[in-house]
């Protein structure tokens, strides 16, 4: 039971029900049932709460598994509507009021992953605590402590108040020196460049470079457990060796570690030779198997029985055979040559495509049975690449090094001549150097909705992280009518255009952006004065209402 306004007599109550994983609203004080709503599923509500922010009225229920429903509620006819869902924690909500310092309200989500709940701009907004597994929080309001809440967790009792800044909090793991290296005095820093994860294993695989005072470099494969991030066990490459890039193959049952590396010899300037490295995890140690092809090797990519090596000069797959023990090593299938440096690999069913630092893109059809790597398509522009991605058979994602994003297809319906060649039919100016493309979503818990929109996650050299999703055609025409319509009420630093802003200088041309919608853009409706929101949602033939519930539809489904 809570009253939604200070000083007047609560009217209304929620309970949670777990019969038919319900909430309801009834009155007080009668108890009459008013309004229901189904949440569904087999997870039990644990906690309901009234909260009131900026003159929008809330229904909240924390659920047993960490979810957060969060309704609109209409205090005239006591009615539930707007639906969304959060993932907080893991563990069973518990839903506190407070009030901060400066006199607003709060909601405090109790669990072990405490969460301060407010509103900004009549949205609601989670901002993560930094202790962990808080039990119990009540507001504690003393001329000591103003506007401060105790909490209670493992026998302690603290209290708090809650700050406005809102940072993202980030854990640092030591990765150290080794425990046994005598260089410890040498060493100005060592720095982690390439990492991948075993869920088989429990291990997180980092490669990290070691920099000395005489100027060499020294690299590692170290092994961290990945509860406790303790280095388990570290293997030192030669000292000419550059560990490049690292993955895992799973193979009979058993996850083994996959290493590519260059060497440069101190009167070199360019790598010459390389390896491919294979090692597996027993006994908590990393042990050395095989290793093999000459020549350096930039990238790595796993599909289900073969490595596709991306290296100078070309590209290279290899097997695990037998060694004729218990251990397999590795076998070099095939090779595809013509190309100058492949610096990004990926690969779809029997589909293996090469991202060039020179001749762009070029897609190959992969046969075992025959042991060939034969080239269908390629774009024949000079971009100098720098990651790729498979959307499906016949879709690429793409980033060169002008920090432009597109998409390339090819029409499998077409002539012969048509079909060899990769059509650019989207292009975005990102704004930094995207390195590496990987599919996922950003949200811990993606919804169907997410799911459905075979989202790419993306990072680039300046640090940041983005996502391209996809849009269904009647999505991308409204959005992209939006975007238009917020290029006029919203401008750029330095006065620049948001068209011109997006788009894309290939060198050998400039063409602007298209079949992209800037999300980024999106997101600032949100953002705008209510007589800026009135005039864009006029104009798209919509209210503010539905717009704003639409676009934060959108954006709590990709991040």
């Amino acid at each position: 039971i809570h009253s939604l306004v200070d000083n007047e007599p609560a009217r209304y109550c929620s309970i949670g029900l777990w019969n038919d994983i319900s909430v309801r609203v009834l009155t007080l004080p009668d108890l009459t049932q008013i309004t229901k709503e189904i949440i569904g599923g087999s997870i039990l509500p644990r906690s309901t709460l009234f909260y009131r922010s900026e003159g929008v009225n809330y229904l909240l229920v924390g659920m047993g598994d960490g979810r957060l429903f969060s309704f609109l509620f209409s205090k005239e006819t006591g009615e539930l509507f707007e639906k969304k869902q959060n993932f907080l924690s893991n563990r069973p909500l518990h839903l506190y009021t407070f009030r901060s310092s400066s006199g607003s309200n709060h909601v405090f989500a109790a669990s072990d992953r405490p969460s301060v709940i407010s509103s900004d701009n009549r949205k609601l907004i989670f901002s993560n605590l930094i202790d962990r597994n808080i039990d119990f929080v009540s507001p504690f309001n003393a001329e000591a402590f103003p506007g401060s809440f105790a909490m209670y967790c493992d026998g302690q009792l603290t209290i708090g108040t809650f700050e406005a800044d809102q940072r993202l909090q980030m854990r640092k793991i030591d990765i150290g020196n080794g425990a046994n290296d005598e260089r410890k005095g040498d060493v100005i820093g060592e720095a982690p460049r390439r990492i991948c994860h075993s869920v088989t294993l429990e291990a997180f695989f980092v490669i990290t470079c070691k920099y000395l005072n005489n100027g060499s470099q020294v690299h590692f494969c170290k092994v961290l457990d990945d509860k406790t991030f303790e280095v388990i066990h570290e293997f030192e490459f030669e000292p000419i060796e550059t560990a490049t890039c690292i993955a895992i193959f799973p193979h009979r049952n058993t996850d083994y570690v996959i290493v590519g590396s260059s060497e440069i010899s101190p009167h070199e300037n360019d790598a010459k030779r390389g390896y491919v490295h294979l090692f597996k995890f027993a006994d908590r140690k990393l042990i050395h198997l095989h290793k093999t092809v000459r020549t350096p090797v930039c990238q790595l990519c796993v599909s289900e029985d073969t490595i596709f090596v991306g290296a100078r000069g070309g590209m290279t797959s290899i097997k695990l055979v037998n060694g004729g023990g218990d251990d397999p090593q590795l076998d070099v299938e095939t090779k595809a040559v013509g190309m100058v440096m492949v610096l990004s690999v990926d690969s779809l069913q029997n589909f293996v495509l090469s991202a060039d630092a020179m001749r762009s893109v070029s897609l190959f059809s992969h046969n075992s049975a025959e042991k060939s790597l034969d080239e269908l398509a390629r774009d024949y522009r000079p971009l100098c690449m720098t990651a790729a991605k498979f959307r499906d058979n016949n879709t690429i994602l793409g980033a060169e090094n002008n920090s432009n994003i597109f998409t390339l297809v090819r029409n499998p319906e077409e002539s012969e001549e048509k079909r060899r060649k990769l059509e650019m039919v989207g292009q975005f100016h990102v704004g930094s150097i995207i390195n590496r493309f990987q599919t996922g979503s950003l949200p811990k818990n993606p919804t169907e909705e997410s799911g459905a929109r075979h989202s790419v996650v993306f990072a680039t050299v300046s640090g940041m992280i983005g996502l391209v999703a996809q849009l269904s055609d009647e999505e991308y025409a409204f959005y992209h009518r939006l975007q238009s319509e917020l290029d006029s009420h919203i401008r750029g630093i330095g006065g620049f255009s948001h068209q011109r802003w997006r788009g894309c200088d290939f060198d050998f041309q400039q063409v602007p952006t298209a079949n992209f919608v800037d999300g980024d853009l999106v997101e600032l409706f949100l953002d705008l004065k209510v007589e800026a929101k009135e005039k864009i949602a006029a104009s798209l033939g919509t209210s503010v209402s539905d717009l704003t519930q639409k676009i934060e539809e959108l954006s709590s489904s990709l991040h």
